[in-house]
């Protein structure tokens, strides 16, 4: 059975009784009109207007699906197909979200954090009165939840503001109302776009929000109707997450499928629990009983070695393998993020993730997955080590100086101050910036990188410092 969620403020009453109904015919297989006048609170006469709606709702997405209003019983037939009653139902779901007005104003402030009335009010083709009843309905949805997240309206202008961890977290709750499987393939079409947004503007908003949601829950396809339980290890790890992190983040945690969500957003939105709960998680799964845990902290204990990390980034090491361990074991395998190329030569660690990976793993995932899982693993250490390391950059003296306070605003956001270490011999660098041509521009100093080199373990490093150069747009 899909869980209809309580408390939702974006849908109609008879849209929620709509898609409870199909919830309960899937359990029931066959309920009567007195039963939905008991079960609804509705009068006869409307519980028979909304079978009539809802079977021309279902009929129009897919007639194959076997159910039928016999006198005052409606049921499914003996040719019923539950791949086909998902279809029904996520279809019908998502077709009340993009019409519902409500939902479309949480869209349209997240996406643009402050936005006018009167755009909003021509967006979603409402009356300013309106409008200032929808913001309030939404701030008070939200205020349920005793977030750091608001909703403030001044000088004609709304803004959405608040912890930006809190934003993400409320969103992945709301959305969690319409995806409750894991599941990307029902979209909304252009034949069922709201009519709402002018010229079309409602697909790009509804993109906007399933692009945070669909990664969620992008599955493999034999996935998609049929989820396995999670197992002793994954539940563990659930468990344990919900007992470190804030319940704000997990609210809509609590079945099978939302727990296998909190799994996948360890891997693809890692960013909803913090450092300080990473490490709590961390120093408990080091403290652990689990079998895999000594393959982890073979790798850690060379990292502190090498390396002199301290017990935190210890911690947060365990995290990051461990979580990476369990998304993998309970999907098997599948695309994952883009990863870069690993070079392999960076030091004696990294060549002994792969031997050791595939010899500890074996028949505990598939060969593909502990592949994938191990290519994971260097990219991570990899990253990790990066941090750890000196980073010794060396600038053509040109406008040295300027340069140097540049780039340490650009890596400052990733790296120590300590670890950044800019040198006047080329041969000493791991990074070489060369040919850096100062240009005026509106009395502001830019300066573009014509050529950036750097050795082969900071290749990556030199595209990144460049990327965010050009990303400035300042015109050349």
């Amino acid at each position: 059975m899909i869980p209809v969620k309580e408390n939702n403020s974006f849908i109609s009453k008879k849209e929620t009784i709509k898609l409870d109904l199909l919830n309960n015919l899937l359990e029931r297989g066959a309920m009567t009109l007195d039963e939905l006048t008991t079960f609804y609170t509705i009068s006869k006469r409307t519980a028979k207007n909304l079978l009539v709606e809802l079977l021309e709702e279902i009929h129009a997405i897919d007639s194959s699906l076997d159910i039928s209003l016999n006198g005052n019983t409606i049921k499914f037939g003996d040719n019923f197909n539950s791949e086909t009653y998902l279809n029904v139902y996520k279809t019908m779901q998502l077709n009340y979200y993009e019409n519902s007005i409500s939902f479309q104003l949480f869209t349209l402030l997240l996406k643009s954090k402050s936005i006018s009335i009167y755009d909003l009010s021509e967006k979603l083709m409402v009356s300013h009165s309106y409008l200032y009843k929808l913001i309030k309905d939404l701030s008070d949805q939200l205020k349920l939840h005793h977030l750091n997240v608001h909703i403030d309206v001044q000088a004609y202008k709304v803004s959405f503001f608040g912890d930006e961890i809190e934003i993400r977290c409320i969103a992945y709750y709301f959305f969690s109302l319409i995806f409750n499987t894991l599941d990307s393939k029902f979209k909304p079409s252009v034949t069922h776009s709201s009519n709402v947004f002018v010229n079309n503007k409602f697909t790009e908003t509804t993109n906007h929000l399933i692009t945070i949601v669909e990664s969620i829950f992008m599955s493999r396809k034999q996935q998609l109707y049929l989820l396995p339980e999670l197992g002793k290890e994954e539940v563990a790890f659930v468990n344990l997450i919900k007992q470190v992190c804030p319940r704000y983040a997990l609210a809509s945690l609590d079945n099978n499928d939302s727990s296998a969500m909190l799994l996948w957003l360890t891997y693809i939105a890692p960013d909803i629990i913090t450092n300080d709960e990473k490490k709590m998680i961390g120093n408990s799964l080091w403290k652990s009983q689990s079998e895999i845990v000594p393959f982890f902290k073979i790798f850690i204990h060379a990292v502190e070695e090498e390396f002199s990390c301290s017990e935190e980034e210890m911690f947060l090491l365990m995290w990051e393998y461990y979580a990476r361990f369990i998304v993998y074991k309970f999907f098997k395998c599948w695309k994952y993020k883009n990863i870069i190329e690993i070079k392999r030569t960076k030091n004696r660690y990294i060549d002994r993730i792969e031997s050791i990976t595939k010899i500890y793993l074996k028949d505990v995932i598939s060969p593909l997955a502990i592949q994938q899982y191990a290519d994971e693993l260097s990219e991570l250490t990899y990253s990790y080590l990066n941090l750890l390391i000196p980073v010794k950059i060396h600038i053509d003296l040109f406008e040295y100086s300027s340069v140097k306070v540049f780039i340490e605003n650009i890596l400052g956001r990733s790296y120590r101050t300590d670890i950044l270490v800019f040198t006047d011999n080329p041969d000493d660098a791991d990074l070489i910036i060369t040919n850096v041509i100062p240009i005026k521009k509106r009395n502001v100093d830019l300066f573009f990188f014509s050529d950036i080199s750097s050795k082969v373990n900071w290749e990556e490093l030199g595209k990144a410092i460049q990327g965010q150069i050009l990303k400035l747009n300042w015109a050349i």
